[in-house]
């Protein structure tokens, strides 16, 4: 059975089981109604999908879900778990319940991507999207869909399809994406991950679904379109004087210092960029080198803004605004800073084509 089938027969067995759960006596609030619809969609889900138990995964989406969940305003038991699924999703079921399959945690390339999707889906939880998407579909309030859903007959069937379908399919509609996004925008900041992870995801989604064309694209499926998602989270980032530094959720443009055949190698990702003999005067001069590499050299970096210039102090290499090496630190055996230059820029395109997706200079 295909995946469109398989989430289908979930939506209706879901529709079916909780309608008849919900069709018993009061269940009290509606924060507890919604609890308790979360209670058995999560058992539903958890006999379709087969629930992940490696150690690691488990201790990480909870270490991420826990650095986040201070900054949502509803007092929700949120929880999440990782179920067994290769195409890249996420979603949130009624009560804070938040599943991650694995093949998004396959997907994303650091703890700052795997937290955007989890804020993202906290968002959703946090405002009661999927309540609200739902009773809005079927033009009710909230308080209505719950009576609804608990009486008996097709409706309640098709109510809880339509809950279903917008949790597991999430089919929000504009309004609720863009909180969603900017909401887990925020959340990355105030829990101290890189926000720039909040794009790059988007941007490696984009790549996916043109190499794949049918590709399920999770979270991601619903309008706004993926590109306009892109750019008022960028746009907000500049309103907010937020850092645009992609490479640092994607893991590129990193430098290190390798000691190898009798000489001090200055790697940046999978290029050699200067070299030189292992002196203790060398190793300094390639640590504050890989030091400017790391602060300065992003993959939103222009070509021109590497460049060897002329100083007071005779010619430097200088990355944005920052003079990274000078000519007086360079001796015999070492390359020259046009060279060295060069080098850099390789590993700066290098590093681009692993990402080609984003507009870096909009």
């Amino acid at each position: 059975m295909n995946r469109l089938m398989r989430v289908c027969a979930f939506i209706f067995s879901v529709a079916i089981a909780v309608t008849c759960f919900l069709s018993g006596p009061s269940l009290g609030g509606t924060i507890e109604k919604e609890d308790k619809l979360g209670e058995q969609v999560a058992k539903e889900v958890e006999q379709r999908w087969e629930v992940v138990s490696d150690p690691y995964q488990v201790a990480l989406v909870e270490m991420v879900l826990d650095r986040c969940v201070p900054f949502v305003e509803r007092k929700l038991n949120y929880r999440i778990k990782i179920i067994e699924e290769k195409a890249p999703n996420a979603f949130a079921i009624p009560g804070g319940r938040i599943y991650v399959t694995s093949g998004m945690m396959n997907f994303v390339k650091s703890d700052d991507e795997l937290a955007a999707i989890v804020a993202h889906e906290l968002v959703h939880s946090d405002k009661n999207h999927i309540l609200r998407q739902a009773a809005r579909n079927q033009k009710l309030t909230i308080g209505a869909l719950l009576i609804a859903v608990a009486s008996k007959g097709k409706g309640p069937a098709m109510l809880l399809a339509n809950l279903a379908q917008v949790a597991i399919m999430n089919a929000y509609s504009k309004d609720f994406e863009r909180e969603a996004d900017l909401g887990g925008l925020h959340i990355l900041v105030k829990a101290g991950y890189a926000p720039s992870a909040s794009v790059t995801v988007l941007e490696r989604l984009k790549m996916e679904q043109l190499k794949r064309p049918y590709v399920d694209p999770g979270i991601y499926m619903d309008h706004p379109k993926t590109e306009e998602r892109i750019d008022y989270i960028l746009k907000a980032m500049k309103e907010e004087n937020l850092p645009i530094n992609r490479k640092i959720p994607l893991g590129l443009l990193r430098p290190r210092i390798e000691k190898k055949d009798g000489r001090l190698n200055l790697w940046v990702d999978d290029v050699v960029v200067c070299w030189g003999p292992p002196l203790s005067a060398v190793l300094k001069s390639f640590e504050r080198f890989a030091s400017v590499i790391e602060e300065d050299l992003k993959l939103e970096t222009a070509p021109y803004d590497v460049d060897v210039v002329t100083t007071k102090r005779g010619e430097a290499l200088r990355i944005g605004k920052s003079i990274a090496l000078r000519s007086e630190d360079l001796c015999e055996s070492m390359p020259a800073l046009e060279e060295i230059r060069h080098n850099l820029i390789t590993a700066l395109e290098n590093a681009k084509k692993q990402h080609p997706m984003a507009n870096y200079f909009r």
